[in-house]
């Protein structure tokens, strides 16, 4: 940005202060305003650039000021440089990403620094927690962070939203193919499975799996608010669908229940097998923004020699080459005096 022949604004604006100032080490200096950058975090990312390791924090906890460290590395096309400390600190962000909230933050955190692990597990929660504030509106995650706002890349955003609908419209036809199947009767002969079986069940059946789609559910005969809803609260309202038989209140009740609700078992079945279906997406499908190598968990004997090409830890070289042997700060707040 600031090189001698980079055509950046902020590289003319220093040449031509330079010459105006005569090139003299007393004239002043030329001042760049790095307004929308966390001041926190870009010095974490100077003194870690400038190898000035007795002032980096021993760790760095907030996730704010993780996110805002990622956005300063993907900006400013340093993430390679700055992943020998990522190192470090990577094996404590993944213990809080799993633990804590604000996954849309890190999910860009683990994107940028190539957290592969964290990546999909927090894309997992997203598909399934995420939902839309109103139609049109924002999508949010579970405990209410905006996603739309997070800086996730647009393809990742897009698989997310794709997975989730798609999930969520299977879900309502498995039930709307149910409703259907008593809508159509069957061929002159009753569905009632009972050892003698009746039209009025059917009937019956039929009558309160209208009411329970159209009135209480609101999926038939349009579904376009649980397109709105994260997957897990559709999953958990379609499966609430309690239709009655003749002598029989619900699907575990006697007389005829037993055999005529088997359409809803299987039901039941479909719908826990397309939520149980559905994964995190693989940040080695998508890369990380400087195509770092993923940075996978070591599970001792049981590892894949495979991944030895992928994931090198480096956090004790750090320490030897890098950090000196006098007791380091154990706190960030020097770094905003």
């Amino acid at each position: 940005m600031l090189g001698p022949n980079s055509s950046f604004r902020e590289a003319c604006e220093l040449r031509t202060h330079t010459t105006a100032g005569g090139g003299m080490a007393d004239a002043e200096p030329y001042v760049l305003p790095l307004e929308d950058d966390d001041p926190e975090a870009m010095a974490i990312v100077l003194f870690a650039l400038h190898l000035q390791n007795s002032k980096l924090p021993t760790f760095i906890k907030e996730k704010r000021t993780i996110w805002n460290m990622a956005i300063i590395c993907d900006k400013y096309d340093c993430t390679s440089a700055f992943s020998v400390w990522v190192d470090g600190w990577a094996d404590g962000w993944r213990r809080r990403a799993f633990r804590n909230s604000g996954h849309g933050l890190w999910l860009f955190i683990s994107w940028t620094f190539g957290l592969g692990d964290v990546f999909t597990f927090i894309s997992k929660k997203l598909i399934l927690e995420g939902y839309y504030q109103t139609e049109g509106g924002k999508f949010l995650s579970k405990e209410g962070w905006n996603l739309d706002g997070l800086a996730i890349p647009n393809p990742v955003m897009e698989i997310i939203l794709d997975i989730r609908r798609t999930a969520i419209t299977a879900m309502i036809e498995e039930v709307l193919t149910v409703l259907k199947k008593f809508l159509a009767g069957g061929d002159g002969k009753p569905l009632c499975s009972a050892a003698s079986p009746l039209e009025d069940c059917d009937l019956m059946i039929l009558g309160t799996l209208i009411r329970e789609c159209q009135v209480r559910l609101g999926i038939y005969p349009d579904h376009k608010k649980y397109l709105l809803m994260s997957v897990k609260d559709v999953h958990e309202n379609l499966r609430s669908i309690k239709p009655r038989s003749v002598g029989a209140d619900s699907l575990r009740g006697g007389g005829h229940g037993g055999t005529c609700y088997y359409d809803f078992y299987l039901l039941h079945n479909r719908l826990d097998r397309t939520l149980a279906s559905i994964g995190g997406l693989e940040l080695a499908d998508f890369g990380s923004r400087q195509g770092l190598p993923i940075r996978r968990v070591e599970t001792g004997a049981g590892r894949n020699p495979a991944q030895d090409e992928v994931y090198t830890p480096s956090l004790t070289l750090i320490k030897k080459l890098f950090y000196p042997r006098r007791q380091r700060q154990a706190s960030s707040a020097h770094l905003v005096q």
